[in-house]
């Protein structure tokens, strides 16, 4: 398993943290979680590339119930050599961006 984390927009409390392992049982497939912890419930766009190509994208927003935090979890193909993983979350309201990578 690989980590990266990100502090996100400076003075803020904003943080982010991507982590790639590949699924148990099956080497073919990667598991990929991407967490935003934030200190409101502003809405984020959501983007996971692979190796440079959009993997998936959307919308989220934290909630009470998770320390208004949000994840995004996906699988992936796990290819021959290294594979580059980025999860990139912007604020819709303030423009904050966090940015996490792992080449796995």
């Amino acid at each position: 398993m690989q980590k990266d984390r990100d502090s996100c927009g400076e003075g803020t409390a904003t943080r982010a943290k991507l982590r790639v392992s590949t699924v148990e049982g099956n080497n073919a497939r990667l598991l990929v979680v991407g967490t935003v912890w934030s200190n409101d419930s502003d809405s984020w766009d959501w983007k996971l590339k692979h190796n440079g190509d959009v993997s998936d994208e959307g919308r989220a927003r934290g909630s009470e119930d998770a320390d208004l935090s949000f994840r995004i979890s996906r699988t992936m193909f796990n290819g021959y050599g290294v594979d580059d993983v980025v999860f990139r979350a912007e604020n819709i309201r303030t423009g904050e961006v966090c940015r996490t990578f792992v080449d796995y």
